[in-house]
This record gives structure tokens, sequence and C-alpha cells, in this order.
């Protein structure tokens, strides 16, 4: 008897995790949406996967597995894509979780909507905590011109920088055939922002999007991953240098009322800030963009995420100014990871002349500073007027 539930191919691309990968198969395995193929791609790993990944398929006879020399994050997905017979497909990263019901939600979703793609939100776990983050659109169906309107603001809107539909490829499910359309023209070299090289350009590509608020994914941030892709600071720049140019000669053939090409910009630009702690480098040193600000001041960050942390350990280094405290609402996790990381609620204690907050979202910058409660002149903020953005885009960007 033909199973009436159209298939889904569920590809999980794998790489030296083997403390989360079991769990990550089993959440797979234990959907209440059971016309799946699993597909796992060992990567290269040189742990124990491979041998995990075996194991698995011996369990179940819908995981199939691919084993592979190492090539990144994008060959693995093609790898997967290459033999995947679903109607639909998706991906999962091997160190997170789905409960149950994750794809019953996410095929109900796209069925009834005649959706090309349905965008989810998700879960951030760290440790035992786990944040909900839904979309920062309405749910519903986008299509005609609300499609269009989306168009406008997907990528970045308002002031530098947000996007209204996040870039990971993970927390939405989409057509196989324009999954592998637009999978299959990234280069496997392009090692920052691969799934903002595949997701914008199909969203082009779509007839109708659907968005639901669900958020029965769980991305799972580890202490182990946050700085392991922070390389040399000049490669950073060739490799966002890479997927600009990707994006840019996709977004230049769109309709010019799109702004795409401005969007790109404010994008870069944030990965840019980020991956480099808003550190610049100017000859053989590098320099704060906001040195002027700092100078001979006691510094104090707030927030231990991925940019908080190059901006900590990029101040430590420079003797401009002082860093003498770092502090995060999660501060007792991070602190488990060996970072020095101090719990908010000793900021009225210390003394600083300056707080830093590591963040480019101005919604949140204004957020944090309404609940700590503090005066402007005491507060570092990166605000970037355009002729900033340009000025920075082109004199350290584009010039590599």
């Amino acid at each position: 008897m033909m199973n009436p539930q159209p298939k889904i191919s569920v590809i999980v691309p794998i790489y030296m995790i083997e403390t989360y990968l079991t769990d990550c198969i089993q959440s797979i395995m234990k959907q209440t949406y059971t016309n799946l193929e699993i597909i796992l791609v060992d990567d290269g790993s040189k742990d124990n996967c491979p041998q995990i990944c075996d194991q698995m398929a011996e369990i179940d006879d819908r995981i199939i597995v691919i084993h592979k020399e190492n090539g990144g994050l994008v060959s693995a997905r093609k790898a997967g894509l290459k033999v995947a017979t679903g109607e639909y497909a998706t991906y999962v990263d091997g160190d997170d979780f789905i409960e149950p019901h994750y794809y019953e939600t996410m095929m109900h979703a796209i069925l009834t909507s005649s959706s090309d793609i349905v965008i989810a939100g998700y879960c951030r776990d760290y440790y035992q905590n786990s944040i909900s983050f839904i979309p920062k659109l309405p749910e519903k169906t986008y299509e005609g011109e609300a499609i269009k309107n989306l168009y406008c603001e997907m990528l970045s809107y308002g002031e530098f920088y947000d996007a209204k539909i996040s870039t990971y490829l993970w927390n939405k499910l989409f057509r196989r055939e324009l999954l592998l359309k637009w999978q299959n023209i990234v280069d496997d070299t392009i090692f920052i922002g691969e799934d903002a090289a595949v997701i914008y350009p199909m969203l082009l590509d779509c007839q109708r999007i659907h968005v639901i608020h669900d958020t029965e994914y769980h991305y799972r941030q580890r202490a182990d991953s946050m700085l392991k892709g922070i390389h040399s600071y000049n490669r950073e720049v060739t490799n966002l240098n890479q997927l600009y140019q990707h994006l840019l000669s996709i977004f230049q053939k769109a309709n010019p009322k799109y702004h795409l090409p401005q969007q790109l910009d404010d994008y870069i630009l944030s990965l840019f800030l980020v991956r480099t702690g808003a550190f610049i480098r100017k000859g053989e040193s590098m320099h704060f963009i906001l040195d002027d600000m700092i100078q001979n001041k006691k510094i104090a960050i707030y927030s231990a995420g991925t940019f908080g942390q190059m901006l900590f350990y990029q101040l430590k280094k420079q003797t401009t100014s002082q860093l003498v405290s770092w502090y995060d609402e999660d501060a007792l996790d991070y602190q488990k990871d060996g970072l020095e990381v101090k719990r908010i609620e000793e900021i009225e204690k210390d003394t600083f002349d300056l707080l830093i907050i590591a963040s480019l979202s101005p919604t949140y910058i204004k957020n944090t500073i309404e609940s700590l409660r503090l005066e402007p002149s005491q507060v570092c903020t990166f605000n970037f007027t355009n002729d900033l953005k340009k000025r920075l885009f082109n004199q350290y960007l584009l010039s590599k």
C-alpha cells in the first residue's frame, strides 16, 4: 500500500560531533511524521561519527549513510541532496535536535498553504537554558505583492542591522527541486554564510512562502564551536568577499525596487564587524573602530556571544584603554566553559567608565540600556551612519 504522505529527505552534515550525534539522529527517527529519508553525510570525520552513523543505519532502514572526504559544509549538503529522493527536503545540523512533532507541523504548513518554503522559529539551547526565537514576520502565506514587499527587507531593514528572515537553513522546509537548484550553484569553498548563500537567492525564486511561529528545532549553542571558525583577519576578509560576490551576482539581476545590493552591504559589513570584534587593520596593527571613544578609559563589555567574545579577546590585547569587566545574563553557563564573564547584577557594584554593548541591533541596544538603567554617557554603542558604513566597506572589505 502506498504511503499517502509525501516523503521528506532529512540531510544531516556531520563532522567531529560524536558527543551529540546519537541524540540528533534519534530525534529524527522518533518523528511522528514517518515518511522520512534520513541521509547522514559523514564529511571525513576523524572521531567516532562514522561508526555511529553505520550503527544507526542498522537500526532504521530509512537511514542512508554517505562517507566522504572532508570538504566542508557546502560539499556535505550537496552530497546529501544528490541522493535525496523526497518531494521535500531539509537539513539538521548534527549537534542539534528536534521535537517529535516538528516535521508533522512543518509538512502540514507547507501542504495546506501550497508553499515552496515554510519558515519556522527555533530554540537556542545553552546548557539548561532554552530561549525561543520566533520569526519577525506574522504567521501567514506570503505571495503576490506581499512577497515583493518581503524582498525589500528580508536581509536588512530599519536601522543597521536586522533581517526579517533568518539566514538559517535548518529551521525551514523546502521543495527538494528548489533547494537542489540553489544549493548546487554555491561554491564548495564558501566557508562563511553558507546558509545565506542559499536561502536568499532561493526566496527570490518562490511563488509562495509560509511563516509559522513554532519553535520545535533546537539549535545547540556550544562554546567549543563559537570561535573555532574565526581565522586570520585577511582570511576572514577573503571569505567574506567570496560570499559577497556570490550573492551580489544574483541580487544585481533582481528588481532594483527590492534594494537587495544595499541590504547585502549591511549584512556583509555586520559579519565583518562581528567576526573581527569590530577591529580593523591599519598597516601591521589592529585598531578598534571606536578607539577615539575608549582612549584612556576603563571599559566593560555586555554580551558574551560571538561578537562579545571577539571583542573581549581583541580589547585584552590593546593598551589604549583598560578592560575591567565582562557581563552576560548567562554568565554562570559561560563560566563553565572557562570564560571570564560576570553576572549582570554585578554591574551596579563595579566601576567602569564605559560599557560597550556587543550588538549591532539598535533594538537590542535600546532594550539593554533601558533594562540596565544606564545613563547615555555610560554606554558605548555601535551607531553606523551611511557614510561610515560605505567607508568601512570600501576600505576594509572591497579593497582586499
